[in-house]
């Protein structure tokens, strides 16, 4: 994927991008959100595996594993919420974000559980500039 699919996009403003690769499950049940994330994120690098719910996240987490975690908190059958609940319970080391609208309200609840929350709408380099924090240290 080259720049040229994101006309608007200025990567050189976006900060610093990772020497590390990650893979990256990411967990969303909006077709659009999360095909723009895994672009996004394919395009500088990473390797991105994305499925549309917490039951579809715990298989692929069950077969494989990723240094990270990025979720949606409101989506059909198992939420986000007790999709973190789950993954702690089994690799309580996993690195999550939150994604939600509603991030706000689930950071008061729930201090600690996830690593990082972003309120949506985000934009390109606050979802890179999120990631690299959880990771800068470990390049």
């Amino acid at each position: 994927m080259t720049a040229r699919f994101y006309p608007c996009i200025h990567w050189e403003q976006i900060g610093v991008v990772l020497k590390q690769k990650l893979k990256i499950l990411v967990v969303d049940d909006e077709p659009m959100v999360l095909r723009s994330i895994e672009m996004i994120l394919g395009h500088i690098g990473h390797a991105v595996e994305a499925v549309d719910g917490g039951s579809a996240a715990l298989a692929r987490l069950a077969h494989s594993e990723f240094d990270l975690v990025l979720t949606d908190l409101s989506m059909p059958g198992m939420g986000g919420a007790e999709l973190v609940d789950r993954i702690r319970r089994q690799i309580p080391a996993q690195k999550i974000i939150m994604v939600s609208a509603f991030a706000e309200d689930y950071r008061k609840s729930n201090e600690g559980k996830v690593n990082a929350f972003l309120s949506k709408p985000f934009g390109i380099a606050e979802l890179i500039g999120t990631i690299n924090k959880l990771f800068v240290n470990e390049t």
